[in-house]
């Protein structure tokens, strides 16, 4: 799926922020898991998360969401206003970063990183890099990461405490036995 097959860029992101969210919810109960933070980047994978955290919500859980910077593209406008609408609160990036912060465990269950795409290249600049120290240094909630590249499972993407850049992408499964019959 690309805009080259006819996609638009809203219709892709709502499929991914819904795949998303629905693996979360799937790894991640709402009864054990219900409070739900959202690192949103300024680009596409951002978009994503904006749509996942929507879809979250309207799930059962309690989504607060970080967007440090924020694009006058409308439609990423028109994401943020329908998170808005929804009542989800939009946490500064000090309210994360600071000194006397508490660890994001404290106030989220889970964290959902959609900072940056696989396409990201060179150094995080502010805010992100301190949004991105904090939460490497810090005790960390459960952590599902947005990027899925050439394949790479969502859920496996949801792995408890996975950074996205460790861990390694799932081998695919082995081709079935000609000898064996196969289930339909």
């Amino acid at each position: 799926m690309s805009p080259a097959a006819g996609f638009s860029l809203d219709q892709l992101m709502e499929l991914a922020g819904l795949s998303v969210a629905s693996a979360l919810a799937a790894e991640y109960p709402v009864a054990s898991h219900r409070r739900v933070l959202v690192l949103a980047g300024p680009g596409n994978n951002g978009g994503d998360g904006l749509v996942a955290a929507r879809h979250l919500t309207h799930f059962g859980y309690a989504v607060s969401v970080c967007y440090p910077k924020p694009t006058d593209k409308p439609i990423f406008k028109g994401l943020v206003a329908q998170c808005a609408g929804l009542g989800l609160p939009f946490l500064a990036v000090e309210s994360l970063t600071a000194g006397g912060a508490p660890p994001l465990g404290e106030s989220a269950d889970v964290v959902v990183d959609a900072l940056f795409g696989f396409s990201f290249k060179g150094a995080p600049r502010p805010p992100f890099d301190a949004l991105l120290q904090a939460r490497l240094l810090r005790l960390l909630p459960e952590f599902a990461a947005v990027p899925c590249v050439g394949g790479f499972a969502l859920r496996h993407a949801a792995l408890p405490r996975a950074l996205s850049s460790s861990v390694p992408p799932p081998q695919p499964p082995p081709p079935p036995t000609p000898s064996l019959p196969r289930s339909c």
